[in-house]
């Protein structure tokens, strides 16, 4: 699937009891919630947290206006580590 220039691609790590949503291009904005809709909830609500911390190290970072923004490219299955509350797959991005 191809994005916009304007969107956030991210991927999925789902878990039997967690879900984690990771901005690909954008290291360490990641978030989880119970399902996709909340992890990716969640992932928008720390947009400006996340931007307060590029901004200080001088990266230029706009948080999304919107969820719809977010242009999920892939679905991992999770692991124990997933469920416990650390992303734990690593996506290959070419």
């Amino acid at each position: 699937m191809t994005s916009s220039p304007n969107s956030v691609d991210v991927y999925f790590e789902i878990g039997q009891k967690r879900t984690f949503a990771s901005a690909i291009k954008w290291p360490g904005w990641c978030r989880s919630g119970r399902d996709e809709v909340a992890a990716l909830q969640d992932l928008f609500a720390y947009g400006p947290r996340y931007a307060q911390v590029l901004h200080a190290a001088q990266i230029e970072f706009r948080p999304p206006s919107a969820v719809s923004t977010f242009v999920v490219i892939a679905r991992h299955a999770g692991n124990a580590t997933t469920d416990f509350g650390a992303p734990d797959i690593l996506l290959r991005v070419i």
